[in-house]
């Protein structure tokens, strides 16, 4: 199903990453949510994905939340032009978010995250005559 959580009205701790503007309608207070999802098991056996969020409603109209994933994409080796090593790194990425939603009716709400993307594929320095540096971004998302 992909990311169809943006359309999905079942408001959990997930809400903070998909669509924000859910969590006014949460039944709870508050929640958290947490997993680990390995990836391509099957291939390699050092990459993961991790998630972790929550969300604590104000009143009864509005809410506040957080999130954190993270994605490991194990180690990888190195190799020059003529496939001689040359090191090897855990490429990393990870986005920090930070929301809130306030509802306007019984049946419409809305929300604002702000996001922070940071992305590290091959390290810092030079590699093949080329240098590299992680790649970092800031977002903001609207979700109604």
């Amino acid at each position: 199903m992909g990311d169809v959580g943006v359309a999905l009205f079942n408001p959990d701790a997930n809400s903070a990453a998909w669509n924000n503007a859910n969590l006014t309608f949460a039944e709870n207070k508050t929640g958290f949510s947490l997993s680990y999802a390995p990836w391509l098991r099957q291939l390699v056996n050092d990459v993961g994905f991790s998630y972790l969020s929550g969300y604590s409603k104000i009143g009864k109209n509005s809410a506040v939340s957080g999130s954190f994933r993270y994605f490991s994409l194990g180690n990888i080796n190195f190799t020059d032009f003529d496939g001689n090593p040359t090191g090897n790194f855990n490429p990393n990425e990870f986005a920090l978010d930070i929301g809130y939603a306030t509802k306007f009716s019984e049946k419409f709400a809305m929300g604002v995250n702000l996001r922070y993307i940071y992305s590290n594929l091959v390290g810092s320095g030079v590699r093949n005559g080329i240098d590299y540096t992680a790649g970092t971004s800031v977002a903001g998302v609207i979700s109604a």
